[in-house]
């Protein structure tokens, strides 16, 4: 497997990441017309919401 592939699963396996000590994420495909064109992380960071003393998530969305 190429490094930067290895990298990229790693840093969304909860087994791997600490980030997932705190936080939760839902992954999503992003299709037009039946083709993936992108991907999407839904994520919550309750460590963060907690000191920042709100409940929002973030999402990056990744489109090509």
């Amino acid at each position: 497997m190429q490094p930067i592939v290895a990298e990229r699963r790693d840093f969304i396996d909860p087994r791997a990441n600490p980030f997932f000590e705190s936080a939760r994420a839902r992954y999503f495909l992003a299709r037009r017309q039946g083709r993936v064109v992108g991907r999407i992380a839904a994520c919550v960071d309750s460590r963060f919401n907690r000191f920042q003393a709100r409940a929002t998530g973030s999402a990056w969305p990744r489109l090509r």
